[in-house]
């Protein structure tokens, strides 16, 4: 089950928070508005309990507070209340970004690319003519919009950087990428 409880006083913008446990640990989801959307935020816990003692720290919301409801679908995301089905990237966009964001020193969202890249792919269907080969991998991306954002603004940048003295493109590479990005985040 999940926890949900709605902040009496909002907190730098946030007014709702969400707590889901996986195998990896628990994740607390911070949200601007009261209906069901994307987090602006997702923190890491070992555990529920560390996630609520912070919560009641942080935003003054005991552990009786909290409603539970249950967890999403398989292969849905996770900070929605209703079924949404994650949007899908595929390895080679995966993998470029996870290279760019190691070669800058982005740890924090190099870590949820890798994990990411770490999980099971999408299943290809049984006639595919490339099931053994990694680059026709497909993977669901559950990041929360803040992260997408960071990762859009990271290739944003590395593209105004990539313009000649004519504001002229060296090269598409950066482009498709914040497209790629993009059209996951809307």
């Amino acid at each position: 089950m999940r926890k949900i409880v709605s902040l009496n006083e909002p907190k730098d913008g946030i007014i709702r928070l969400m707590i889901y446990n996986d195998e990896f640990g628990t994740y607390l989801f911070g949200f601007k508005k009261l209906e069901d959307c994307n987090s602006e935020w997702d923190e890491w816990y070992e555990s529920e309990k560390d996630a609520i003692e912070s919560c009641e720290i942080e935003y003054g919301i005991g552990a009786d507070k909290w409603t539970d409801i249950p967890n999403p679908e398989q292969d849905c995301k996770h900070d929605r209340i209703k079924p949404q089905g994650l949007p899908i990237l595929d390895y080679s966009t995966l993998n470029i970004t996870r290279q760019k964001l190691a070669d800058f020193g982005k740890v924090e969202l190099l870590k949820k690319i890798e994990r990411i890249l770490n999980g099971i792919p999408i299943e290809k269907p049984k006639l595919h003519n490339k099931k053994n080969e990694l680059e026709t991998n497909q993977y669901r991306i559950d990041l929360d919009s803040e992260s997408i954002e960071k990762i859009i603004d990271f290739f944003s940048d590395l593209e105004v950087s990539a313009l000649d003295e004519n504001y002229e493109p060296k090269s598409s590479r950066y482009s498709d990428l914040v497209d790629k990005w993009t059209n996951i985040s809307e």
